[in-house]
């Protein structure tokens, strides 16, 4: 059996992302490698650019910021349709109170 690969080169896969001061949390998809969206984000949150990240926009209107170390895959698939589907189920029943827009 192969080991599994590290989560930050893993692709293709629905992810959630928590707020390190608040209880809500942002859902997404990713066919790139998760390491490489995960840098989106912490850019667009730099930068204050809240057109390209809801984590972003979050940071930017309350303050908070991201428990990076956190984040967590919550499904995989290859076929971009199926991640699609994937996030949305996923988005839909979530517990917690979402960022996502």
């Amino acid at each position: 059996m192969k080991d599994p690969l590290p989560l930050q080169i893993r692709s293709s896969v629905v992810y959630n992302n928590l707020c390190a001061m608040c209880d809500k949390c942002y859902i997404g998809g990713t066919i790139h490698g998760l390491e490489d969206r995960i840098k989106e984000h912490k850019s667009a949150c730099i930068k204050c650019d809240t057109e390209k990240s809801a984590l972003a926009e979050h940071a930017r209107r309350e303050g908070h910021h991201t428990a990076w170390e956190k984040v967590t895959i919550l499904d995989d698939e290859r076929r971009m349709f199926g991640l699609i589907i994937k996030e949305a189920l996923h988005i839909k029943n979530c517990k917690k109170p979402l960022l996502n827009r």
